[in-house]
């Protein structure tokens, strides 16, 4: 008997589990469509061809957001429910992420007066972080403090590291002056849709699910949770995790020359490209709302760089270099059209891919956009599945990308007429005029190219798949391939000609990259 309860619980909770996700993603179409018109009709009125909107417009809107926040969380429960969300851990700088998280929430800690304020104890604090799911725990925490915080208040976040018996952790307190919560609820606030029985108590009038996801993260993540509070003065919510360095390494300070340092350069690429999520996404806009919702639905994912209009979308993209663009159409100062066009005529972005994102819709629009050099086109009102996937289908061809530029065997510059092979052309000649050059930097490099180090760092990425240290070390190992089958040279010499002083450590980065020794390989193309 025991077992069939066991098994009949676990079904309902299966049950309740699909159920969730199954509700959650019948929402997201309706609700995008709903919040499409929104714009739209906003949009309207910025054209002149309605003076302006009703006064419940802005009410329809802010129940829209709401009730997409709320649909994302059932999900992410949905998925914690049937253990389907897992921890991704890199090692990242805690302070930099939960300081860039506050950046975000700004605007409603201005709105309301209310002074937000980082306090960390340390300027750096580098450990195992699954970042989207520390940001959410974050954004959720400050964003439940600002709601319960009054005009002129004050919203305090304390970062610091300690000492406990398990080892060493990090906490983080978020503390607020706001109406405090009575004792006897204390136990219950991460109870889903928890409502207080008092009528006095505006902090717990309703909880909804974001402290109940919060808890959920914080237990998958081996953490700890709390709440102090006294009515009437204020709340503090602290989270303890375990502070460990384990995870491969997410961000670094980069080194780069043509020997043995070439590898902690390997620091560097991590940040960009230790797995999907890291994918550097800029999005052009002009609509804070319209800016607030990809955050919501792409910022999990990827992360995002936010231009308001194309002249400041093409300042961000020649300096960071993203995997990928998604642009409004009309914007000031600079439209989508020029923007793109823009983007496809300099060497350094011509490789990006865009999406042009616009409530226009008419075929002319839509071919201007393609003819400028647009990868997509996506109307508004839009479906969110659609959109994250045309992202995800653009970033996978970057992946034909490497194949074709890894492997150093491309046509001749006079036979190709791809912007992105004449970039590879132009890097393989500089390479070869500085292949005996054992002293190169990443800033000969850089400066050769006539890009920043970033700059070039992030586009040979994007196209190779390989950082600028590794294409070096690549590029000068394909090139040693001819010289060893040149029984005339030692090896000591063919190494000496592509630019290692060291040939040991030659002998290693060849078997590295072909798997066995250059004598070994001598002797097969001789033979």
């Amino acid at each position: 008997m025991e077992e069939a309860e066991a098994k009949r619980l676990k079904d309902l909770n299966d049950f309740k589990s699909h159920l969730y996700a199954n509700i959650t993603h019948e929402f997201r179409t309706p609700l995008t469509v709903i919040k499409g018109v929104n714009e739209l009709a906003e949009e309207n009125v910025n054209k002149g061809l309605v003076k302006e909107l009703p006064k419940t417009f802005e009410t329809v809107k802010r129940n829209v957001d709401s009730l997409i926040r709320l649909v994302d969380q059932m999900l992410d429960l949905a998925k914690i429910d049937s253990k389907m969300m897992q921890v991704r851990y890199h090692q990242e700088d805690l302070v930099s992420l939960v300081a860039q998280t506050l950046d975000t929430l700004k605007p409603l800690a201005i709105k309301k007066d209310i002074h937000l304020v980082l306090d960390a104890k340390v300027n750096e604090l580098t450990m195992d972080l699954d970042a989207p799911k520390m940001r959410t725990i974050i954004h959720n925490l400050v964003s439940n403090a600002l709601k319960h915080t009054g005009n002129k208040g004050l919203v305090r976040v304390v970062l610091r590291s300690s000492e406990s018996e398990s080892g060493e952790q990090v906490e983080i307190d978020v503390a607020d002056n706001g109406s405090g919560i009575r004792s006897k609820d204390i136990p219950h606030i991460f109870d889903r849709f928890f409502r207080s029985d008092d009528p006095s108590s505006s902090h717990l009038s309703g909880t909804g699910i974001g402290l109940a996801l919060v808890k959920e993260l914080v237990d998958l993540m081996n953490g700890n949770i709390t709440v102090s509070s006294n009515l009437g003065q204020g709340s503090t919510f602290s989270v303890a995790l375990p502070l460990t360095r384990s995870a491969p390494i997410a961000i670094g300070k980069p080194t780069f020359v043509a020997d043995e340092s070439l590898e902690e350069d390997e620091r560097f690429e991590a940040h960009y490209t230790t797995h999907e999520s890291d994918a550097l996404v800029l999005v052009v806009e002009d609509s804070e709302d319209v800016i607030t919702y990809l955050t919501q639905i792409l910022g999990g994912e990827f992360k995002l760089l936010v231009a308001r209009n194309g002249e400041e979308g093409l300042n961000v993209a020649f300096d960071q270099i993203p995997d990928l663009v998604i642009s409004d159409v009309m914007m000031p100062k600079m439209d989508g059209y020029r923007f793109c066009d823009a983007l496809k005529r300099d060497e350094r972005t011509n490789h990006i891919p865009v999406i042009l994102l616009t409530a226009k819709v008419e075929e002319k629009d839509r071919y201007e956009g393609f003819t400028m050099g647009a990868d997509a086109y996506i109307t508004k009102p839009f479906l969110k599945d659609e959109l994250i996937l045309r992202v995800r289908k653009l970033l996978e061809l970057r992946d034909l990308l490497h194949k074709k530029y890894s492997q150093f065997a491309l046509l001749s510059p006079s036979q190709s007429n791809e912007k992105t092979d004449k970039f590879i052309f132009k890097v393989n000649a500089f390479l070869e005029n500085q292949l005996a050059n054992e002293e190169l930097t990443a800033e000969d490099f850089a400066s050769g190219m006539f890009m920043s180090r970033m700059q070039l760092h992030r586009k040979l990425k994007a196209l190779s798949g390989k950082s600028a240290s590794q294409y070096v070390r690549s590029f000068r190992m394909h090139r040693a391939k001819p010289l060893l089958a040149d029984s005339s040279l030692t090896i000591s010499e063919v190494s000496w000609k592509v630019g290692f002083k060291d040939p040991n450590y030659f002998s290693k980065c060849f078997i590295n990259e072909f798997g066995m020794t250059p004598s070994a390989f001598r002797m097969n193309a001789t033979s």
